[in-house]
C-alpha cells in the first residue's frame, strides 16, 4: 500500500466524521493540519527517502488513523457517508493519472508545495496555531481528489482543476495574512505599496483564468504572490 494511498484513505475516513459532525460543531481544524504536516513529510521523503523521514512519516499516518476510525451510529445501525473501501488498488498514486491531465496533476503537487510553505510562514509569522481560512481551503482540495480514486470513477478533468484552484486560494489566503500582519511597514514603503496594488490588481483581472493557476508559470499569481512575501521577509534572500 503506497503512502499516497494511505494518506487519500485516510482523509476519506475523516470525511465520513466530517459530514456529520460539522453540521452541530466546528470542523476539526487540527486533523486537517496534521494530515497537512503528513503530506508535508511525504513529500519530503520522495525527495530524500531517509529512515528517519520514513519513521516521522509512519508516526504521522498511525496519529491519523488512529483519528480516523471512528464509525457513525444511527440507532442500531452504521451509517457510511462516503464509500471508502471503493478506492481503486492500493498501489495507485496520484501521478499515475492519464497522460492527458498529467500538466494539471503536476500543477497540484507543485501548488501543494507552495500551499504547505505559505501556511507555515504564515502561522510562524503570526504566531496562529491554527489558520482555519486556509485549512478549509486544503479540505476542499481533498474533497474534489477523493472521487478521483473511486473504481468506478475516472480522473475527471473538472475535479483536478477545482482541487488546483482551492490551492490557488489556499496560497493568497496565507500570502495575504502575512501581508496584513506587515502591514504597517508596507504602508512606509512606497515600492512594496506600489508592488502590492500591482498584485490585487491583477488578482482581480486574472485570477480565475485555467493557466494562471500554474505554478509554472513565472507571471502566475501564486509566484508572484511568493515572491512579493519573500520581499517582505528576506530582502537579502528568498522564501
Amino acid at each position: 500500500m503506497t503512502y499516497s494511498y494511505k494518506l487519500i484513505k485516510i482523509y476519506c475516513r475523516f470525511i465520513e466524521k466530517d459530514m456529520m459532525y460539522s453540521m452541530f460543531l466546528v470542523r476539526d481544524w487540527d486533523f486537517i493540519e496534521h494530515h497537512m504536516q503528513a503530506i508535508d513529510l511525504y513529500i519530503d521523503y520522495k525527495i530524500e527517502s531517509s529512515d528517519d523521514i520514513k519513521k516521522k512519516l509512519d508516526t504521522k499516518i498511525s496519529f491519523l488513523e488512529n483519528k480516523a476510525t471512528t464509525v457513525y451510529e444511527t440507532g442500531k445501525t452504521n451509517q457510511k457517508f462516503i464509500k471508502c473501501e471503493s478506492f481503486i488498488n492500493e498501489s495507485m498514486e496520484l501521478e499515475h493519472f492519464s497522460e492527458e491531465n498529467s500538466s494539471t496533476v503536476k500543477d497540484i503537487v507543485n501548488n501543494l508545495v507552495l500551499f504547505i510553505r505559505a501556511y507555515q510562514e504564515a502561522q510562524y509569522r503570526t504566531l496562529c496555531r491554527l489558520i482555519p481560512n486556509s485549512l478549509n481551503e486544503y479540505h476542499n482540495v481533498f474533497s474534489h481528489l477523493l472521487p478521483l480514486f473511486y473504481d468506478n470513477d475516472t480522473a475527471d478533468i473538472s475535479n483536478l482543476r477545482k482541487a488546483n484552484s482551492h490551492l490557488v486560494r489556499g496560497i493568497l489566503d496565507s500570502c495575504k495574512i502575512i501581508i496584513e500582519h506587515e502591514e504597517a511597514r508596507i504602508a512606509d514603503d512606497e515600492e512594496l505599496l506600489s508592488e502590492y496594488c500591482n498584485l490585487r490588481e491583477l488578482e482581480l483581472n486574472k485570477v480565475g483564468l485555467i493557466d494562471e493557476s500554474s505554478p509554472k508559470k513565472e507571471n502566475s499569481i501564486t509566484i508572484k504572490y511568493m515572491r512579493y512575501i519573500s520581499k517582505i521577509l528576506f530582502p537579502q534572500g528568498s522564501l
